[in-house]
């Protein structure tokens, strides 16, 4: 255990530091990410450290120093050995620790995701280079390949080298702790089925799987081990001509020691930093890419001439894919397919590639800053789950740029503090735009206006036809465009060119007292008397108004030929029908036209105006007009009787 004294109370965190007790150089993430960040600037107090790892909202992880007292594989769930995809393999793996004195073991899932960790406890600490050695030593010899996303080991073997400084420095690969809280850690019983998250339990498995251990095998197995990575290592000595592989070790090592003079020079660093550790040290995979990034960060000058500080750890990944294909391992078997100049051209297209991520993270963090001012002006309430806020960014991100967010960007730690609830209160409120009005739905409005129509066309009749007025006027609706101009306009709303624009405001007509009569100047539209979409109904009311029309003019006739002097003493305006109202004694001086009905009224003052309807119903008088519209009116009856029994019978037939 570390030697603080101020340890939490609870008693699993007591024994927590039994096993965990390094420190220093501790690994942290925010939960639900992988953007793991190694904190140098100081060493965790127990408590805190306790108090953190009981912080639902970040991941812990430790590292390891001189001495440990257990040993760790990591196998992901996509990979090759997992349980679920190659129970024989797995079984294959943990079998061949046992040839080293591990015998027993604590397996775990370590995450939602679940992969898997097996934890080897011993009794008693020991030397960690030495262990990793030991674990390696072991998965080779059985036939595995350590490979980051299928096989990795903890703690694993680093590489010792010397700083600006000259003292020897390295980290080990730090791992996250286990069954820390909503992080989906559980642990498996014997037939590999999650059963318990109690860090109780937990322990107790540690400490049986302790006292199972062969340590003394184990012991005799360190000191081999270590002895056999160092013969691995420098494997140079043993080639045939050993005095140009060691000039060619030492050019390049004076070439890497002198570290930056001038800008620029980064990815021809990464370069020989990655071909040293291949051909000289035989290093491989993620072992590589840490040696390539531990050795270029402590170069001399770099702080102040390297421009890539921000991504060195994504070039140096990148450059160690292109290097370990071209370049092999001295006294080993080459693998070169490509040139040198292939090789040089792959790491440049890498340097656009990182430039053009580098880009698009700038356009994403600037979406994600607008997408969220736009919330907050519209006033929406963001959701205080993450989950929901996610789905609430991404759709609106959808709807104003044309794409959404992923996800898995989100989550980095880069965007966290833009979006994360838990940034909420530390997150200032975005300025918006004095000039910019929020957005609101625009109403437009119409306006009534005089518009004078084209003459009323005129009545005709057969023989005759009068024109009615030409200063008839209706009311009528117009509607023109408005024009906004652009700086008044906010985003995202009509177009000036379809806006209407608001015309001043006019007296719309008074509606008419009821029971007193206006004058009109045009026939008003309930006197037209259409009746759309009914044909049938037209041509029944066609031979109903046909025979009225007909019976009139008969009686009329019979009228004339009885009283022939009375008829013809009478005036013109005695004889109108009941088609232009009541018949009205124009021989009458004193007319009470208060005491006349509304038609009566009416048909007056149509005669005062229009004194050829009085010839028109002269002519009408006329016995040779009436027997030839008689004639007329009967064509017309039994057409209409045609029509009508022929659209009746087509209806009958339709029901049936």
């Amino acid at each position: 255990m570390p030697n603080d004294s101020l340890y939490p109370a609870n008693t699993h965190a007591q024994e927590f530091f039994r096993y965990f007790f390094h420190h220093w150089d501790f690994i942290i993430t925010p939960a639900g990410t992988k953007d793991w960040q190694t904190v140098t600037d100081y060493k965790l107090q127990p408590r805190v450290l306790w108090r953190k790892f009981q912080d639902p909202q970040k991941i812990l992880g430790v590292r390891f120093g001189k001495v440990t007292k257990y040993g760790m594989v990591d196998i992901d769930r996509e990979s090759w050995l997992h349980f679920m995809n190659n129970p024989q393999a797995f079984r294959d793996l943990y079998t061949s620790f046992e040839l080293i004195g591990l015998c027993r073991f604590v397996i775990l899932f370590s995450s939602y995701s679940e992969g898997v960790h097996i934890y080897f406890p011993l009794t008693e600490e020991v030397n960690t280079f030495n262990l990793a050695c030991a674990l390696r030593m072991a998965v080779e010899n059985a036939g595995f390949k350590i490979k980051g996303g299928q096989l990795e080991l903890f703690p694993n073997t680093k590489t010792y080298k010397k700083n600006s400084h000259g003292n020897e420095f390295s980290h080990f690969n730090g791992h996250r702790l286990p069954l820390q809280p909503e992080t989906g850690s559980v642990l498996l019983d014997d037939d590999l089925n999650p059963y318990s998250q109690d860090l109780g339990a937990f322990f107790a498995q540690m400490d049986w799987a302790a006292q199972g251990q062969d340590m003394e095998k184990l012991k005799d197995t360190l000191s081999l081990a270590r002895d056999w990575y160092s013969k691995r290592q420098y494997r140079f000595a043993q080639t045939s001509n050993s005095s140009k592989v060691k000039q060619w070790q030492e050019d390049t090592e004076a070439l890497i020691k002198e570290g930056f003079t001038d800008y620029g020079q980064t990815n021809e660093l990464i370069r020989e930093i990655g071909k040293y550790g291949r051909v000289f040290l035989a290093l491989e995979s993620i072992e590589l890419q840490q040696y390539m990034v531990e050795t270029i960060t402590n170069l001399p000058e770099y702080k102040e001439y390297c421009r890539h500080q921000t991504e060195i750890e994504q070039r140096c990944h990148h450059w160690a894919k292109i290097i370990e294909p071209f370049w092999w391992p001295l006294g080993t078997t080459p693998t070169r397919h490509t040139s040198y100049q292939e090789m040089n051209e792959q790491g440049q297209q890498t340097v656009k590639n990182s430039q053009l991520n580098q880009e698009r993270t700038i356009d994403c963090q600037e979406r994600l800053k607008q997408t969220l001012e736009h919330l907050i002006a519209q006033a929406v309430t963001l959701p205080k789950k993450v989950g929901e806020r996610l789905k609430l960014l991404c759709q609106t991100s959808k709807k104003l740029f044309g794409k959404a967010f992923s996800e898995r960007t989100l989550k980095k730690l880069a965007y966290l503090p833009l979006w994360h609830p838990k940034f909420d209160k530390e997150r200032p409120e975005p300025e918006l735009d004095p000039k910019q009005e929020p957005e609101t739905e625009v109403i437009t409005t119409t306006t009534i206006e005089n518009t004078t129509l084209d003459p009323i066309p005129e009545v005709q009749n057969n023989s005759s036809s009068s024109p009615l007025p030409k200063e008839a006027t209706i009311l009528q609706q117009s509607i023109q465009p408005e024009t906004i101009s652009d700086k008044q306009s906010p985003e995202k709303i009509t177009p000036p060119d379809v806006a209407r624009k608001n015309q001043p405001k006019i007296k719309h007509p008074e509606p008419m007292p009821d029971g007193q009569f206006r004058e009109k100047d045009h026939t008003l539209p309930f006197m037209k008397g259409v009746v759309p979409d009914s044909e049938f109904l037209d041509l029944s009311a066609s031979v109903e108004r046909s025979e009225t029309i007909s019976n009139e003019n008969d009686n009329q006739q019979n009228q004339t030929k009885e009283n022939p002097k009375k008829n013809n003493q009478k005036s013109n305006s005695e004889n109108i029908t009941k088609t232009y109202g009541q018949k009205i004694p124009e021989n009458s001086p004193k007319l009470d036209k208060e005491n006349l009905s509304e038609p009566q009224k009416y048909y007056q003052e149509l005669l005062n105006r229009h004194p050829d309807l009085k010839a028109l119903d002269e002519e009408r008088q006329n016995p040779e007009y009436q027997k030839s519209m008689k004639e007329l009116f009967a064509e017309v009856k039994e057409i209409l009787k045609r029509k009508s029994q022929s659209r009746r019978f087509g209806l009958n037939n339709q029901n049936e």
